[in-house]
């Protein structure tokens, strides 16, 4: 698979395909009867001396970047056994139709870790698509201080930690430095030199609000409050104390709230909605607006509830395009929740992206900053790349200020290696149940079955649901609920809320009853708030 990738890569730069050979001084391109050895400090050609060598020009300019990549690859598709009898499986892919490496981003692909039990079985996975390894830390001279520091972290991280860990730890972190001359102005015209004080102030307000918001959000959702949702808030309330919105900023800003939401919307793409919206209001007063039918104030639990999305998910913030929206997944009405996201108007697919908003936003950091980096010299992307480093700096204080967040008290069962469509990997107790291959995503087939086919596999679902084992019917209502078809949505919607209800997750079947209610509201945003809500 290395050897493949990087040919892969060779192919897209060049536009034609090309002969890899391996030689004493390096990797090997063949073709038209030339020999091109990719060397360092210079590259040797043998064959022809008349041969036109401008063909092979795209991969000449980028020599030092494919060494890197040809001696990295194969550490990236490899299998390692803990002394526990457990095998650590890392796999890297190209992205779908693409090469794997573009010249102004880096190394891209799908990274997947798995793990396999003694008995070679499937326990844990974990998996991402993006930017794996920055193009400003391929070409940078601290290459190898970089490189020697990532195989300290995943040899560690490979020692005893989970899949998601382990990707963690995999994917090149590092900022690189940006080239822009005009940042040390920039900060101090911000007054950044007060940021840590800012920091204290925005956590001290938000213990202040913490036991009204989670007590509220108890009564309403009667489900667990997420152990550190307060620090998210608390980047918003820090940032608010800017003295200016965000260069290039999408709108002006008319209160404390609304300019830390700016900058956070400039610098990570995320803007804070939903549940984040609670902690702006003291005291909390959640007030709806009316049911366009019936005039009645519609339910709290609906606000920024997207229609595919299920009933596990709540969300507290939002992105900047195609529906992104992120939100609390709840796997059980006991445990704390982790975070997911989803594309409501793209595939409405949610996926599990991290343990904690702690981790959340740490990842999202580091993934701006990395694509802020690709042209920096362009008016917007400067002002996209200091408004990320201006909230990473905000973020660094705000994580002082807290100090160390309590671990939240996540469900103890693993997850399923497949999930429905629509839906992530689901954690499920023991006793529930396998999921069946028969529902789309959790088994090889991804296409949508006929009509006469789910029917049959709802029969199936409620037997299995009526002798104790409601897997099935958990993972087969998840995927009817995503693909929201008419045929079905009754038998669909009775199949996932019993099924909620032999999990012990009432919770869950009260809000599938809202959204089926509701489901076609023309807008998510349900709560009335005051015309600037305060900072």
């Amino acid at each position: 698979m290395p050897t493949a990738l990087f040919s892969q890569i060779l192919q897209s730069l060049l536009g034609f395909e090309v002969e890899l050979e391996q030689s004493e001084e390096g990797p090997v391109l063949v073709h038209g009867g030339l020999r091109l050895i990719l060397s360092e400090p210079s590259c040797i050609f043998e064959g022809d001396e008349d041969a036109d060598l401008s063909p092979l020009m795209p991969v000449m300019l980028q020599v030092p970047v494919m060494l890197r990549l040809h001696a990295l690859l194969p550490e990236w598709t490899r299998q390692f056994q803990r002394d526990s009898g457990e095998t650590v499986v890392v796999s890297c892919y190209p992205p779908d139709g693409k090469s794997g490496f573009d010249p102004s981003l880096g190394l891209c692909g799908e990274l997947s870790i798995g793990l396999l039990n003694s008995q070679r079985e499937l326990v844990d996975v974990a998996s991402r698509e993006g930017l794996l390894v920055p193009i400003a830390l391929l070409n940078s001279e601290e290459w190898p201080e970089h490189l020697l520091a990532w195989r300290g972290r995943t040899e560690a991280a490979l020692q005893g930690a989970s899949c998601l860990e382990i990707l963690e730890a995999w994917v090149f972190s590092g900022e690189p430095e940006l080239e822009d001359e005009g940042w040390t102005a920039f900060v101090d015209a911000l007054g950044l030199e007060a940021v840590e004080s800012w920091a204290l102030s925005a956590v001290d307000l938000v213990e202040q609000r913490a036991a009204d918001v989670q007590a509220e959000f108890s009564r309403i959702y009667e489900l667990p409050a997420p152990s550190d949702w307060g620090v998210f808030v608390a980047l918003v309330f820090a940032l608010g104390k800017l003295p200016s919105d965000p260069p290039k900023a999408f709108w002006e800003s008319t209160s404390p709230w609304s300019r830390g939401a700016l900058w956070l919307e400039m610098g990570l793409g995320m803007r804070p909605v939903g549940l984040s919206q609670w902690f702006a209001q003291s005291p909390l007063r959640l007030e709806s607006i009316a049911d366009e039918t019936t005039g009645a104030p519609l339910d709290p639990r609906l606000d920024y509830r997207y229609r595919c999305d299920a009933p596990n998910f709540v969300t507290f913030a939002s992105g900047d395009s195609d529906g992104s929206h992120w939100g609390f997944w709840y796997d059980s009405a006991e445990y704390s929740p982790v975070i997911a996201h989803n594309w409501a108007r793209d595939s409405a697919e949610t996926e599990l992206v991290a343990d904690s908003l702690s981790e959340l936003l740490q990842s999202q950091l580091a993934q701006r900053l990395e694509e802020w980096q690709g042209s920096p010299e362009e008016p917007f992307a400067l002002a996209g790349a200091r408004s990320a480093k201006v909230c990473a700096m905000a973020w660094e204080a705000v994580l002082a200020a807290k100090g160390e967040c309590a671990e939240p008290a996540l469900p103890p069962w693993p997850r399923s290696h497949a999930s429905p469509i629509g839906s992530p990997r689901l954690a499920l107790p023991p006793e529930a149940g396998q999921l069946p291959a028969s529902v789309p995503g959790c088994g090889h087939d991804r296409g949508r079955p006929p009509a006469d086919a789910l029917r049959a596999d709802l029969a199936l679902a409620r037997r299995a649901l009526a002798g104790g084992a409601p897997a099935h019917a958990y993972a087969l209502g998840l995927y009817l609920h995503w693909l929201d078809d008419d045929e079905l949505r009754d038998e669909a919607h009775r199949l996932l809320a019993d099924a909620y209800v032999a999990l012990g997750m009432e919770p869950m079947a009260e809000l599938l009853d809202l959204h089926v209610q509701h489901r076609d509201l023309s807008h998510v945003a349900v709560l009335r708030w005051p015309e600037e809500l305060e900072g």
